[in-house]
């Protein structure tokens, strides 16, 4: 059974959350690294979107061909 995306979404961040707080570094240390984390997350969902955009179409393409 695939886990459904609400209860993926708050295991990663229990899971997250949980090895910061038990990294032992300060928040001085781990604000800029999660900061740089999130800014490569952006990065990596607007990559997904375009490529999701740019399936999407090509299967529409081809529907229409099908037509």
């Amino acid at each position: 059974m695939q886990v459904p995306i609400s209860v993926a979404m708050n295991n990663t961040r229990n899971h997250i959350i949980s090895e910061i707080n038990n990294s032992g570094l300060p928040m001085c240390v781990l604000e800029p690294m999660v900061k740089s984390i999130y800014s490569e997350i952006v990065d990596m969902a607007k990559k997904e979107l375009e490529s999701d955009i740019e399936k999407m179409n090509k299967q529409e393409q081809e529907e229409k061909k099908d037509e």
